[in-house]
């Protein structure tokens, strides 16, 4: 049953990350460049938006039994890259945070389009007191109880734009979180991706290391049976010794490297650096050719502009600040309502005046209807402050959007270049890697037959070791390129050519979950 369970969750989850990609991917391709083009405050295209908006809420709605529900609890197995994505993405705190901002932000909505509504409250008085007045005869004393319920209905007729300002604000304010989220889904894979071949990479080089301490332990022992032939020097031991002691030194500073790597993959995953977790390493291959990623540099950066969430969050979080100050110009003008009242008085006295004495009681209806008009005509130049407060915050905010793009355009410069030298990296470490092996087998032959020195062969040892650090590093800094390009531009990038990929969108990176590729949508019309 509980298989059963997590089956369905699975698939719930997987339905909802393709509504929500399909829903964030076609927001930005239709309406963003209408913002950019500076057409985002027209009513066709805020009706658009509004529909947007209550498609977002449903995706909420379908979202917050997933997102609400446990958390998928690191058990004691191996995971793969698929497998820690998946349990980044349900425990990651950052997601979490940012999942909850939208929430409010939706919330927040809602609450904006309440002045559309009437406005019913009940409110009742009930009590006694006792009291006099002074007349001309003496006082006159009575004895009070009253009871007073009524109804109150209000109802905003005229406002002037102030509720559709507020509403347009929110709209834009929802899907800047909505976008927000979506970017730091995109943030918290990339962690995981890169803490995973790094820590992919410390098992090589633990591996690496591991194979030098043995090749330097035979080189000592084999110096050692020499020695006592007498046929090896004791400098030629000692350098032997050293060689190996060398090699103890790099093998525990490659134990470290693989544990503090692994607690780093934990923490990005979102558990505990101590949680019982263990990581199957990613095996280094040799990637494919970049001939898909030649001369596209400005098609990538134009990708960038379109797809990226946090740009197209700077875009909504500007038309929020101008909906704002619609909204501060709106106070400027009176504001037209109509209110109802309906209360019932039941009542009883009782009172004395001199000799004269009496009780009386009554129940009264009573109702009224009015139309009320309220207009601040001054209040010390508060709203023209707030007016140019709001025109400041606009223009900060479009100040921040050019901020944003130029670093877009940066980060998408700086991860192109970054994957093509790790590319041209690999294949020069692959050719260092091959000459060193091919010297150090000749060498170690030669030193057999006693035509090389130990000073050769440790010489060509320590290149050997050399060339395999560089080569795994290499190829751990090219996926890493990937996946930060991919980060950059906001979607997979294809790294094959045409005729060697058979899918337009291969995962930026190994182990990438197919929920997280473009996928056709149910919801397309």
């Amino acid at each position: 049953m509980r298989l059963a369970a997590s089956i369905r969750k699975y698939d719930i989850r997987c339905y909802c990350m393709r509504f929500w990609e399909w829903l964030f991917n076609k927001f930005p391709s239709q309406i963003r460049r209408r913002f950019c083009a500076g057409e985002g405050t027209r009513r066709p295209l805020l009706n658009k938006i509004a529909r947007r908006a209550l498609a977002l809420f449903a995706g909420i709605l379908l979202t917050s039994a997933v997102i609400g529900a446990q958390p998928e609890e690191p058990a004691d197995k191996v995971y793969d890259l698929a497998g820690l994505l998946n349990l980044a993405l349900t425990r990651n705190p950052y997601t979490r945070e940012t999942w909850q901002t939208a929430v409010a932000a939706a919330a927040e909505t809602r609450e904006a389009r309440a002045p559309y509504y009437p406005k019913l409250s009940f409110r009742m008085h009930a009590g006694a007191d006792r009291d006099y007045s002074v007349t001309t005869g003496g006082p006159a004393y009575y004895t009070r109880a009253l009871s007073a319920p009524g109804f109150f209905v209000e109802y905003l007729l005229v406002d002037f734009g102030r509720r559709r300002a507020d509403v347009q604000r929110t709209l834009f304010a929802l899907d800047a979180a909505s976008l927000r989220y979506d970017r730091q889904l995109q943030r918290t894979i990339f962690g995981v991706q890169r803490s995973y071949f790094a820590h992919s990479a410390a098992l090589r080089g633990e591996e690496s290391a591991r194979a030098n301490r043995d090749l330097a332990r035979t080189l000592f022992e084999s110096i050692q049976e020499k020695m006592s032939a007498g046929l090896a020097t004791d400098p030629e031991k000692l350098l032997a010794k050293r060689t190996l002691a060398r090699a103890e030194y790099d093998l525990e500073s490659a134990r470290q490297s693989v544990k503090t790597t692994l607690g780093e993959l934990r923490t990005a995953a979102g558990v505990a650096a101590n949680a019982p977790l263990q990581v199957s390493p990613l095996p280094l291959a040799v990637p494919d050719s970049l001939a898909a990623l030649q001369d596209k540099l400005d098609s990538l950066v134009d990708a960038a502009l379109v797809d990226r969430p946090d740009l197209a969050g700077k875009v909504a979080d500007l038309r929020a600040k101008e909906a704002a100050t619609s909204r501060a110009k709106a106070d400027f003008f009176p504001e037209i309502r109509f209110e109802g009242t309906y209360q019932n008085q039941t009542f009883g006295y009782r009172a004395r005046e001199g000799k004269a004495a009496g009780n009386f009681s009554g129940d009264e209806n009573q109702f009224g209807t009015f139309l009320a008009a309220d207009w601040d005509l001054f209040d010390g130049f508060e709203r023209v402050e707030k007016v140019k407060q709001r025109l400041a915050e606009e223009r900060a905010a479009g100040a921040e959007l050019e901020i944003q793009r130029l670093d877009t355009i940066l980060d998408v410069w700086s991860s192109y270049y970054a994957v093509l030298t790790s590319r041209r990296r690999i294949q020069f470490a692959q050719a260092a890697l091959g000459a060193s092996q091919e010297n150090f087998d000749a060498t170690q032959a030669f030193f057999g037959d006693g035509l090389a020195t130990i000073t050769e062969l440790v010489s060509a040892q320590s290149e050997l070791a050399a060339a395999r650090s560089e080569r795994i590093r290499a190829t751990a800094d090219y996926l890493t390129a990937i996946a930060s390009l991919t980060l950059a531009i906001g979607k997979p990038v294809t790294t094959a050519s045409k005729e060697s990929s058979s899918s337009k969108y291969p995962p930026a990176a190994p182990g990438v979950p197919p929920s997280a590729k473009p996928q056709n949508s149910p919801f397309k019309h």
